[in-house]
């Protein structure tokens, strides 16, 4: 069976009077990337695709070199536009429709292009988690609200459907829901 693995990006340090798509990872966020290597490993993916904001692109390095792959980036797999929007808002900000169909657009061209291996893309916990919303039955804000710095859900391709949710990934432990 092939594989959408789906990974939110690593630990950041958060600069509240930075735009968070300008955040990188923080020292914590590079060595979950450790473990998330070791555990990414399980599903043998082929290729690894990040979004080109520098928390996913870090985050995908660091996996990508553990598993002797190389990145590409893509711009439509980015979270979306936050720029003017307050750090820590509220959960009725959380569905966007618009950021739901750029995502699942950007990953259905992605599949389409690679229409062999388990593909890993590595992008941001909203658009993530409305993908997956999209295709199963998971109420968003809480799925979204469970997932780590990093975390990873696997689906089935084509349809879509998750296998598998690691909502955290520590240097020493993870917690997985299946």
């Amino acid at each position: 069976m092939r594989k959408l693995i789906l990974v939110k990006h690593s630990a950041v340090v958060v600069q509240p009077d930075v735009p968070a798509a300008q955040w990188r990872l923080s020292d914590v966020g590079r060595a979950r990337c450790v473990s998330l290597v070791r555990m990414l490993a399980e599903y043998a993916p082929t290729v690894i695709v990040a979004s080109d904001e520098p928390k996913a692109v870090e985050t995908a390095d660091t996996v990508a070199g553990g598993l002797g792959l190389s990145v590409e980036t893509e711009a439509g797999l980015r979270e979306h536009d936050r720029a003017d929007v307050p750090y820590h808002r509220d959960g009725a900000e959380f569905e966007r429709a618009d950021a739901e169909h750029w995502f699942a657009t950007a990953v259905g061209e992605l599949l389409a292009r690679r229409p062999t291996g388990n593909v890993t893309v590595v992008a941001h916990g909203t658009v993530i988690t409305l993908l997956i919303a999209r295709h199963n039955r998971v109420e968003p804000y809480q799925y979204w609200r469970r997932l780590g710095l990093p975390s990873f859900a696997v689906l089935s391709v084509p349809d879509m459907l998750l296998l598998d949710t690691v909502v955290r990934v520590d240097s020493d432990a993870a917690d997985r829901e299946r």
